[in-house]
This record gives structure tokens, sequence and C-alpha cells, in this order.
């Protein structure tokens, strides 16, 4: 029982350290976005005109640090870096369909309760799914909030793979309609993994 406490333990810092270290990186690459948008109190706003849908399409480059066997009670697995490709088409002012690519960088990396390591190869994985967007605040200078969550379909690209359900969401900090950096977490039980999500995305 004391092993476990220490292993979940260190998993809730490394997945503190990983947050703090996203949100650094994040505002960093865009530091007037971040500054304009949240200097104002937002005010109420009329909902958005659907004239949004002039850029239905985003793509986005970002980077996943996946905490595997999260929810497990073994090893202690050290995050697994990836590289994230989104394409994200919104058929409603609402509502998007999502293909993503996740490609991991490095091998998972096992630890068991002696300290110990073990490594082991990641293969890619694809996603397909739809999100919903929860909240969309309008800020100062043709700044948005966004909140969006969704539910998707994995499968993992080698022979007999497996297919995995996924729940994920995110914040997006938007600039005039066409440039975002967002923060996310998603969610697999199947696959026993928490992923933090962060990036930037062009909307066009």
């Amino acid at each position: 029982m004391r092993s476990f406490k220490s292993v979940h333990a260190l998993k809730v810092r490394a997945l503190t350290v990983s947050i703090g270290l996203a949100l650094t990186l994040c505002f960093s690459l865009s530091p007037n976005l971040t500054r304009g948008a949240l200097a104002q109190t937002p005010q109420p706003q009329e909902e958005p005109p659907a004239q949004e849908l002039k850029l239905p399409w985003e793509v986005s480059f970002g980077t996943t640090q996946l905490f595997e066997n999260w929810f497990g009670q073994n090893d202690l697995n050290l995050p697994v870096s990836s590289a994230t490709l989104m394409l994200a088409w919104a058929y409603h002012e609402r509502l998007r369909a999502w293909v993503i690519f996740n490609l991991p960088l490095v091998p998972s990396q096992h630890l068991n309760s002696e300290g110990e390591a073990r490594f082991s190869k990641n293969p890619p994985v694809v996603l397909l799914g739809l999100s919903a967007v929860l909240l969309n605040q309008k800020l100062r200078r043709q700044n948005r909030l966004e909140v969006d969550f969704g539910l998707y379909g994995g499968k993992v690209l080698e022979p007999n793979g497996l297919y995995f359900p996924v729940m994920a969401g995110r914040v997006s900090l938007i600039k005039k309609e066409d440039v975002s950096i967002y923060v996310g977490l998603s969610a697999s039980v199947r696959v026993d993994t928490l992923g933090l999500i962060y990036g930037v995305g062009h909307r066009f």
C-alpha cells in the first residue's frame, strides 16, 4: 500500500510539472495574445453570428505528454513525448470533426518498485472523432476564449493493433480568428493513459 501511494504521488507530481511547463511554453509562444486576452474582464456579448464558418478548417502541430499506466497500481511510467498532428473541420458553428495522428518520439520507460527501468517500443496512433464547443467567449482586441470537448476512436498502427476510445478537452486562446494556442487533457481507460496536449493551431 505504501509503495502504491508513493507511485501515485510521483505520477501526480510529474503531471503537475508537465502542466506548468506546457503553460509556460504556450504563453511564451504568443505573449501578445495572452496579455491582451487576459488584461480585461470579458463583458457579456451577443452570440457570434454564423460567419465564423468562413474559417472552417484548423491544422495544428502540437505536443502530447503521455502518462501511461496512470490509472493502474503497478509500475511507474515516465512521460512519453509525442508529436501530434491534428486536422479539424467545423461543419457547424459548435461542432467539429477531427483526424489526429500521434507519433511517439521516445520509447516507454517503466520503473518498478525497486527502481529498475525497462523500455518498450511505442507505435504511432490515429484517431477519428467529434468535438463540441462548450464555451466561445469574446475578449478584447479580436481575441476569443474557446473550450471544447470531444469523443474519439483510436487505432494503434501495428499488426493486430488495439482499438480504444478517448475523451479529450482543451482550452484555446484565439487571436483574430486564425491563430490559437491551446492546452488540454485526454484520457483513455482501455489503454490506461492520461495525455497533456499543448500547441499552436492555424485556422483557414
